[in-house]
């Protein structure tokens, strides 16, 4: 026979016309991971026996003789020269005979496991990726069969979002289940040391899933990649089947508004954002240019607005952390997923991070002196902001308004670049000051560090509020009420007046929101500003003697308590010119809305919010017509009135907003296995006779499928299964093909026909929208 074709993983060094498969099983074997008893055979066999007229030489079947116990079974796989790469994984697309006995059923098995690469299901699959039939060159694994208590699939990151997270499904008995039985497994989901996921009432496996998922996680490290490994329990022993690369490509944007609903929540109007939005986000890339030298990064996809609301471009910034050498699930942390102790992310720059090093120690050193530059520029910015309220304040004409807004605009980019580092630098100090506070025996937690500002009532509203609640509580009952109909009476009450008045030319440019300039801002309500202090005036913190931080901040010694306490009150300090500059905006906005509505092209000054920045400078320009702007303005209130009943995903994967259901409760959950959204409609597809009604880009809802299914998914746009899991034929298949799945989804199969839907790969969600 000439060269050796049979290799044991436990003894042989394993060629490369054994396949990936083999290589990848030995590889993990000599980790450490128990495997099965396994053989490999080289693709060269199938040359041999092709030309021996079908017939294997007798030396081979000599071989499995000496290796193959009769009182045994075992599995027959594929390994193909293709398979289990880097680039396509083939998982699921050639045939595996299993519980196999004796060696001429083996020798049949392995003829089986050749002819597949001829079958329709791998020939289109190669199709697609571009793989003739010519290239496959299929060696075989043989394996002794573990007798099976519980069996199933692990992934160590998650190969729908890619997120570090360890997904594991199981089902009692042989693995085969999860593949071809149509059984749904039980699920789990680990994640820095915590499950996230897990089945209702079952605890009797937990020790031995975390277990395994510790494995997992210690197979992709070692790895340097994502993988999907199977697994079986014999009831004393987990066994690796095998092992693959996660082939999913890992550059999809992921949109989160975690972070984006504490500055701008709720529904943003068109104008707010079309302000906002390259503003602050040109400030945020201003500081990453100094960080990582200049870049391409577009400030309109740093966000996007979905339905309404605001998400940060997550995607889009891991791709910075991967220039300075964070690793990639750094951002999962500032998507707001926490870790135990020493199980999360760590943030520890790799080599990668060498060649920024000159620009991040020029960085570090640039903000060492940030403080001087900051109370200068905080100093001219006031007095920059007082001239342009004025100026704005008395201007006639609307195209020399837009140009004092577009000053505005400049000015306010600058306030926004120092109110983003502001914040940062308070944040580090505040780190190395409360270390060394702790080991002086200071509780820091108790700690105000805005305590003995003498500063602080004219940038801070509190303590004002506090003192007019002092005097609110010395009226009388016909004062207050005297107050309560008439805000701006004038001859009783002078100290409350006078005090009162001095409050709101201080603060009246506050709102709900400092940086959505369409909220009414406190001079506009008066009414309940006086609440407000009404409400101090019950707070009986009033009578309270000041604190005993006061004394320790007094006395405090250190470079970063100093600076941790001169940064806490920088932060209030620019926050209040930041607020002050936007609230001009809407001043600035509701000059121009109130010329529209005088030329007849709104109906309201307030409907200046619904329309965006260029709309505005194009109406100026072009003399729009009387109607254009009001039809404009009622069909978005009309769709920002839809938004307000949607319930925002925490998270968007891709750059298609999510499906919302067009009626309540017409929403089918399930498990996603397949990423990706697709809308079409739905084709039922219960056995072999309604096959010939699959249309091409349909929605292929089954009850579940195995092989003979497989021609179906190259003509389906999504798959929807009642059953399954990650490892189910359905998941396989419609992953390699890369169209959406969604499996586990019960009472799909009694969908009609035609009915459109949404799936989303991601959320697991199938939307109705013909749903009544």
């Amino acid at each position: 026979m000439g060269k050796r074709v049979l290799f044991s993983l436990e003894r042989h060094r394993l060629p490369h016309h054994v396949g990936a498969k083999a290589r990848n099983l030995q590889a993990l074997a000599k980790q450490g991971f128990t495997i099965p008893i396994t053989y490999a055979i080289s693709w060269h066999m199938q040359e041999v026996v092709t030309e021996n007229g079908g017939h294997f030489p007798a030396a081979f079947v000599a071989d499995l003789e000496r290796v193959v116990r009769a009182d045994r079974d075992y599995a027959v796989r594929s390994s193909a020269a293709i398979e289990d790469s880097s680039d396509h994984s083939f998982a699921g697309q050639f045939l595996t005979r299993l519980d196999v006995q004796g060696v001429d059923a083996i020798l049949a098995a392995i003829k089986a496991v050749w002819s597949s690469t001829d079958d329709e299901r791998p020939s289109s699959y190669s199709q697609q990726k571009g793989v003739g039939n010519e290239q496959i060159h299929m060696g075989i694994l043989l394996q002794e069969m573990v007798p099976a208590v519980l069996s199933g699939v692990a992934f160590s990151h998650n190969p729908i979002t890619m997120f570090d997270e360890v997904v594991i499904e199981a089902v009692e008995g042989s693995g085969v289940n999860l593949v071809q039985g149509g059984v749904t497994p039980r699920r789990w989901i680990w994640k820095w040391g915590k499950w996230i996921q897990r089945p209702d009432g079952d605890d009797s496996n937990e020790v031995l899933i975390g277990w395994i998922a510790e494995q997992v996680k210690d197979i992709g490290e070692r790895r340097k990649q994502p993988v999907d490994v199977e697994w079986v329990y014999d009831g004393e022993q987990v066994y690796w089947l095998q092992v693959r690369n996660v082939t999913v490509r890992n550059d999809i944007n992921i949109y989160a508004n975690h972070i984006s609903k504490e500055f701008m929540p709720g529904l943003i109007k068109p104008l707010v954002w079309s302000v906002n939005v390259p503003l602050v986000n040109g400030a945020w890339i201003w500081l990453l240019a100094e960080l990582i030298g200049q870049n391409d990064l577009d400030p309109l996809r740093l966000s996007r607005k979905v339905y309404g609301r605001a998400y940060f471009n997550m995607g889009l910034l891991g791709s910075v952390f991967k220039q300075i050498g964070l690793p990639s699930n750094a951002l999962e942390r500032l998507m707001g997923f926490e870790a135990e102790r020493g199980k999360g992310p760590v943030f520890r720059p790799s080599w990668k991070a060498i060649r920024y090093l000159p620009r991040m120690i020029a960085f570090f050193l640039d903000k060492l002196r940030f403080e001087k530059r900051l109370m200068k520029y905080m100093e001219d910015a006031e007095a920059r902001y007082e001239e342009l309220s004025k100026a704005m304040a008395e201007e006639r004409l609307a195209s020399n308004l837009l140009l004092r807004i577009q000053e505005l605009y400049s000015l306010n980019q600058q306030t926004a670049y120092f109110n983003i580092v502001t914040p940062l630098l308070m944040q580090s100090y505040h780190l190395a000051a409360r270390r060394r506070l702790a080991r002086a025996g200071i509780e820091v937690e108790r700690m105000n560090w805005l305590e003995g500002w003498d500063d602080r009532e004219i940038y801070d509203p509190a303590p004002s509020c506090r003192r007019l609640g002092g005097l609110y509580r010395r009226l009388s009952s016909s004062q207050i009420e005297e107050i309560a109909t008439a805000v701006n009476t004038t001859g009783q009450l002078p100290d409350f007046q006078e005090s009162f008045r001095r409050f709101m030319t201080r603060f009246g440019h506050f709102s709900d929101s400092g940086n959505d300039f369409s909220y009414p801002a406190w001079r506009e309500s008066p009414d309940l500003v006086l609440d407000l202090i009404a409400r101090f005036a019950e707070d009986p913190r009033l009578d309270e003697a000041g604190s005993p931080e006061r004394e320790i901040l007094s006395k405090a010694r250190g470079f970063f308590v100093k600076r941790a306490i001169r940064f806490s009150r920088y932060r209030e300090q620019i926050s209040f010119l930041y607020t002050y500059g936007f609230s001009l905006f809407r001043e600035a906005y509701l000059q121009l809305g109130a010329d529209f509505s005088k030329r007849g092209w709104l109906s309201s000054s307030k409907d200046i919010f619904f329309l965006e920045h260029a709309e505005i400078e194009g109406a100026l320009q072009a003399n729009s017509e009387e109607d254009a702007l009001k039809k404009l303005v009622a069909e978005r209130k009309e769709k920002y009135q839809s938004y307000d009943k949607v319930i925002p995903p925490a998270l968007i994967f891709g750059d298609r907003p999510p499906a919302i259901a067009d009626s309540q409760g017409a929403i089918l959950k399930g498990t996603p296995t397949s990423r990706g959204r697709y809308r079409g409609r739905v084709r039922v597809v219960k056995g072999i006779k309604d096959f010939t009604r699959v249309t091409d880009g349909c929605v292929l809802v089954i009850p579940f499928s195995d092989v003979s299914w497989s021609p179906l998914f190259a003509r389906a746009g999504a798959v929807v299964a009642e059953s399954g899991g990650m490892l189910s034929h359905s998941s396989i298949v419609a992953r390699e093909y890369g169209v959406p799945a969604i499996v586990s989804v019960p009472n799909a199969c009694q969908l009609e026909d035609d009915l459109e839907v949404t799936v989303d790969g991601f959320s697991g969600e199938v939307i109705l929208h013909d749903r009544i």
